[in-house]
């Protein structure tokens, strides 16, 4: 006689033998199943306790404190358990996505993805126009700003009609003290610890 292979997990239902089957042994059989299922059940159950019990946290979990370890070992003779690693550094965690219409960096289990700061470039600008008279001629001067179609830089058109859609180059503008500057789009946010149990 050997013994039934047990996995701790949990069984919603358990099998139950009708009247018209066969009945038959071994590992997979009928006779043995709803025994094996309920010993998984009980199995299941004395884990969770076990891990109840002890207070510690499964190996996967990330755990965020307003307390800062400067080590990983500081931080496991917090707990009093477990080996860790900080986890996220710098990052927000965004929740798995498995939405057609989410993007792909969504729907990459620990993919890495964005940036604090970014430098504007004219393809982000939308296209518009400033209006400004001549002051010799007092002559209307629309300037439009060209993205998306190949060209690049500011051009001035004179409306009158002599003389209507000759560019007029003007002077560049934009940056701070000749340079651009990168944008920050990190939102008001605040720095704790985050740390991940690996073993």
């Amino acid at each position: 006689m050997s013994n039934l292979s047990i996995t701790p997990r949990w069984h919603d239902t358990i099998n139950q033998v009708e009247v018209n089957e066969d009945i038959t042994g071994g590992a997979d059989g009928n006779a043995n199943l709803a025994t094996k299922q309920l010993a998984e059940n009980v199995f299941w159950l004395k884990q969770q306790l076990q891990q109840s019990s002890t207070g510690q946290l499964p190996i996967g979990t990330i755990i965020h404190i307003n307390k800062h370890f400067a080590t990983a070992t500081a931080f496991a003779q917090h707990m009093g358990y477990g080996t860790w690693k900080r986890a996220l550094q710098g990052r927000v965690a965004v929740g798995f996505s498995d939405k057609a219409s989410d993007p792909s960096e969504y729907k990459t289990h620990g993919k890495e993805y964005g940036t604090s700061t970014v430098t504007l470039q004219e393809k982000h600008i939308p296209p518009h126009e400033h209006e400004q008279r001549l002051a010799q001629e007092n002559t209307p001067v629309r300037y439009v700003w060209n993205t998306g179609n190949g060209q690049s830089g500011k051009q001035a058109h004179y409306d009158k009609a002599e003389s209507k859609g000759s560019p007029v180059t003007t002077g560049s503008w934009g940056g701070e003290n000749g340079s651009v500057q990168p944008l920050n789009i990190q939102p008001p946010s605040r720095t704790i610890d985050a740390w991940e149990r690996i073993a």
